[in-house]
């Protein structure tokens, strides 16, 4: 196992240096995949199975960076509080 991961790591360097991705690590891979499934509709269950993470892992630290998400959020708490965020936004710079 030892090997194989040993491996892979030096093939992802080389990767990342003909890339020329200065500072590259598989883990930047993770993140942009988990937005990209949540961005494009897929559900935090979704992105917990192929990342093989738990949707709890997934909500606390991919969920809150995609555009979309924080669209789904924004439609929320305007229908909660029945207010539309660009006008609050208006009177409080008018302040």
């Amino acid at each position: 196992m030892r090997s194989l991961v040993k491996g892979v790591q030096r093939t992802l360097a080389a990767v990342f240096v003909r890339a020329k991705i200065a500072g590259g690590h598989p883990h930047m891979f993770r993140h942009t995949l988990a937005s990209e499934i949540l961005g494009k509709g897929g559900t935090v269950e979704d992105a917990a199975s192929i990342l093989a993470d738990s949707p709890a892992t997934i909500r606390r630290h991919y969920a809150k960076w995609t555009a979309e998400y924080q669209a789904r959020q924004d439609r929320v708490t305007r229908m909660v509080h029945s207010t539309n965020l660009t006008q609050a936004e208006e009177q409080v710079s008018k302040c």
